[in-house]
């Protein structure tokens, strides 16, 4: 029996590699293998892949594929969570994130298999896990997704110059914005999480608060950083 269930596993490794790689010409010189799962035959081929190296090739292959899926988190992708949790009752779409956010509808679908693989989104893709997204956000964020203040330009505020900080701390002489044309304010620049940032939030007040509270976890200020814990508790918490 342990001799059949061998056999059986030779055979299985073979007609896969042999599979994957039959256009190559170097398998049709022992099509035999591959056609007759004969004991000898698997074992001529199986040595002669390890010879060459195609077992180690086609083994890495396939962990390429595996990390591809999953290769780190983007800085939109915090914007698309951010957005699903905004939506009332999971009634929306990968068009609703992509029109409402100006990211394309592949790199939403994208982002959400990302999100899906690092435990921040239930398997349907549809529902936020807010705990760990929360806990990403507070112990996470500055770290992957740093900001650091910028050159003098115009632009609409953010971080801790923006709603809701600003309203519970006294008026900063560093006032952090993101840079934008239409923007009337005057500050250091602080890049957005994403280059459409300035765009969605013109339509969105809330998930504007949303990013500008992640700017100031970005940025770093310790004041700061622990009043927009506590806001990004109070909305990202049922």
């Amino acid at each position: 029996m342990a001799g059949i269930n061998k056999f059986n596993h030779l055979r299985f490794t073979v007609s896969f590699f042999a599979g994957k790689w039959h256009k190559n010409m170097i398998i049709q010189n022992f099509w035999y293998a591959h056609k007759y799962f004969t004991e000898q035959g698997c074992n001529i081929m199986l040595n002669y892949l390890r010879s060459i190296n195609i077992l180690h090739i086609a083994i890495c292959d396939n962990l390429t594929n595996v990390m591809r899926k999953h290769s780190g988190m983007r800085p939109h992708d915090i914007a698309i969570l951010f957005k699903i949790i905004l939506y009332k009752d999971n009634d929306w779409g990968t068009l609703d994130l992509a029109e409402s956010l100006y990211i394309s509808q592949s790199e939403i679908s994208e982002s959400l298999n990302r999100s899906k693989i690092a435990k921040l989104l239930s398997p349907d893709k549809k529902e936020v896990l807010r705990i760990s997204f929360l806990e990403f956000l507070i112990y996470g964020l500055r770290y992957v997704f740093p900001a650091m203040p910028g050159r003098i330009t115009r632009g609409i505020v953010t971080a801790h110059s923006a709603k809701p900080i600003s309203n519970q701390i006294i008026a900063s002489d560093d006032v952090y914005v993101w840079a934008c044309n239409s923007g009337n304010i005057k500050g250091q620049e602080i890049e957005p999480l994403y280059k459409n940032a300035v765009s969605a939030v013109k339509e969105d007040e809330y998930l504007y608060e949303l990013l500008a509270l992640t700017d100031v976890i970005r940025t770093g200020k310790i004041r700061e950083f622990k009043l927009a814990v506590a806001e990004l508790e109070k909305r990202i918490k049922k």
